[in-house]
């Protein structure tokens, strides 16, 4: 697993935790969100996606804005 650069939290406008993270290697941004099922509850694995925004400590996911969190106790995929 590689190390996160920058790493945000919040909610996304489905009313679902998000984490959005950059991985420190080549910068590639990655997310994922809370779900729950009649079995559990957990995160879905890291997903790929387009560069945001970040503005002042946050980072613009939509219409709504994560806020910057700690990325030293999170783990991305490695890079292919």
């Amino acid at each position: 697993m590689a190390a996160a650069a920058d790493f945000f939290i919040g909610m996304d406008s489905y009313g679902r935790s998000t984490h959005v993270a950059i991985r420190a290697a080549d910068g590639t941004h990655f997310y994922r969100y809370y779900r729950g099922s009649g079995y559990g509850r957990g995160w879905l694995k890291w997903t790929k996606i387009e560069p945001g925004r970040i503005v002042a400590d946050r980072y613009e996911w939509g219409f709504r804005w994560l806020d910057r969190a700690d990325p030293n106790a999170l783990r991305l995929p490695e890079a292919a």
